[in-house]
């Protein structure tokens, strides 16, 4: 049922000290930082309430450790909240240079070599930042550094360490189930980290390999060119854009007609009018980019096959800013 006729219950949880979320709370501090920094020249009031909330925050995810598995089975966290919490003082250290948070990073804080960047693995996207920090001057964060030159040794498919699958037509496939986040999020992710070493003159060293600048963010472009309609069957995966694209994205308010706030309707009944029935959606989800092929770019757009169509924030949140930097 669309949002404004449902009636199950729509329970808020909360985290506190007897019912930690590490992951949530640490996540949101460094929202809110990284948030503080865009606001600190038009908004200072407003800055410093997001700074002063994500210091709170990241204080009680440290204080009160514990996974938070609340939305389990759809969110777990696999990853645990190690690199979460990184990710939130990485944050917190960029908007205050506050030595609390470089000595957790330097002291405390767990870090691995990864693959992927996305909504349950933060720690690519903190090696990134303090890479930036390294080149800088920063000569402490070395180890960070080299751990984002291996994330990239691992994802690029030219690289003599790459793990990621590419597709036949060359879209990275991690996952079956909205595929296309790993996709957005490795473009993103590839786009800052070029222009990090196109501002300092640096290159990725994989074995006897050395990739450039151009190279990382040719190959951020090309995952973008294939979700917008430049693959092998030559349609668009973006909902209203380009060539072809679908029509069945998976979701409630697309798929389910405009009807009165008071009308009650059956749940069961509910998949037989709106959910099992091969039509386009009523109304256009415009702009969502859906989960993508499969790994041999095969594509169904059906909206009960929804590793195929499924929308998510976290694909178009990260797909924003690589396509920001490329209409740029």
């Amino acid at each position: 049922m669309r949002p404004e006729n449902m009636k199950s219950s729509r329970k808020v949880l909360e985290i506190n000290q007897n019912c930690p979320g590490t992951e949530i709370a640490a996540e949101t501090a460094a929202a809110l930082a990284a948030s503080s920094i865009v606001f600190r020249d038009v908004d200072k009031t407003y800055s410093r309430n997001l700074l002063h909330s994500a210091k709170k925050l990241f204080q009680f995810a440290n204080e009160h450790r514990g996974t938070y598995n609340g939305e389990c089975p759809f969110y777990c966290s696999y990853s645990g909240y190690h690199d979460e919490l990184l990710w939130g003082a990485t944050w917190l250290y960029i908007a205050t240079r506050r030595p609390i948070y470089l000595k957790y990073i330097q002291d405390e804080s767990t870090t691995a070599i990864v693959s992927e960047f996305s909504w349950d693995l933060k720690f690519a996207g903190a090696q990134v930042l303090l890479s930036q920090l390294y080149w800088e001057g920063q000569k402490e964060f070395q180890t960070f550094q080299r751990q984002a030159d291996g994330y990239i040794c691992q994802v690029f498919p030219e690289s003599p360490y790459h793990q990621a699958f590419i597709t036949p037509g060359g879209l990275l496939h991690f996952r079956d189930g909205a595929n296309a986040q790993y996709v957005t999020s490795t473009a993103f992710l590839f786009s800052v980290y070029s222009d990090l070493l196109a501002r300092h003159r640096m290159q990725v060293t994989c074995g006897d390999k050395h990739f450039t600048s151009v190279q990382l963010m040719a190959f951020a472009k090309r995952q973008m060119d294939y979700l917008l309609g430049d693959n092998p069957i030559k349609r668009s995966m973006m909902v209203g854009f380009g060539n072809n694209p679908p029509l069945q994205a998976h979701h409630r308010g697309a798929s389910v007609p405009v009807m009165a706030p008071t009308e009650d309707v059956n749940c069961g009944m509910s998949f037989v009018y709106w959910y099992n029935t091969n039509k386009p959606n009523p109304n256009e989800l415009t702009g969502a980019i859906l989960g993508g092929p499969d790994k041999q770019d095969r594509f169904i757009d059906s909206r009960t096959n929804s590793s195929y169509t499924e929308p998510c924030t976290y694909v178009n949140s990260v797909a924003i800013g690589v396509l920001a930097k490329l209409a740029k």
